[in-house]
């Protein structure tokens, strides 16, 4: 469906990181029936993936740095514009 859709690459990508993020949040269940090794490893993890999903699905940035110092990963060029 995305590919005939023609959907944007980070759009995709960021869907990715979020349902990621999701599946592996979803470590508090396997506590329930005592596995509980790695809860709050699984949680913490999961929440960096979905904001990291998040910060990519963002499409009113101009650049993309890494957060707290100066390194720009990539600036918006001048004809690219959100859909």
């Amino acid at each position: 469906v995305l590919w005939r859709r023609h959907t944007k690459t980070f759009r995709v990508v960021s869907n990715v990181f979020i349902a990621g993020g999701a599946i592996l949040s979803s470590t508090t269940g396997l506590s329930r029936i005592g596995i509980a090794g790695g809860l709050y490893l699984g949680l913490f993890l999961g929440v960096i993936l979905i904001f990291i999903g998040f910060l990519i699905s963002i499409e009113v940035f101009e650049q993309f740095r890494v957060p707290f110092t100066n390194v720009v990963l990539r600036a918006r060029q001048q004809g690219e514009r959100a859909p």
